[in-house]
């Protein structure tokens, strides 16, 4: 099974190209992929990752954007308002770290359960 371009396995998976080409680049090593932009081609054996990974999709968390408030008790955690929820809510940082938040501003993700809802900190990608 020779190489195929991108465009294609996006056409026969019902995808939009720009989505199969994230997942390309997120789930494949980049030696399974050549060219750029639509002359993107994939290589045999990424060819049956990539028809996986369009399957499965990934999972992302709701992330919000807080201003720690107070310091809790646990070092574990901070208290952040978070304008988009309208409230304060507990969130897991950093041991090391928790002395020094207060008055920042954090990403927090939020993670969905059978229990209910928790919040973490989660560090900002530069690039």
């Amino acid at each position: 099974m020779p190489k195929v371009k991108l465009v294609k396995i996006a056409e026969e998976n019902g995808v939009e190209f720009e989505e199969a080409l994230n997942v390309a680049k997120n789930s494949l090593p980049a030696e399974m992929l050549t060219g750029k932009g639509k002359a993107t081609w994939v290589s045999e054996e990424g060819q049956e990752l990539l028809a996986a990974a369009i399957d499965v999709p990934e999972l992302h968390p709701k992330q919000y954007k807080g201003t720690v408030v107070r310091l809790a008790p646990n070092p574990s955690y901070v208290y952040a308002n978070v304008e988009e929820l309208g409230r304060v809510i507990p969130c897991v940082v950093p041991r090391k770290f928790q002395s020094r938040m207060l008055k920042k501003s954090i990403t927090i993700e939020e993670i969905k359960d059978a229990s209910g809802s928790t919040f973490r900190q989660v560090k900002q990608n530069i690039f």
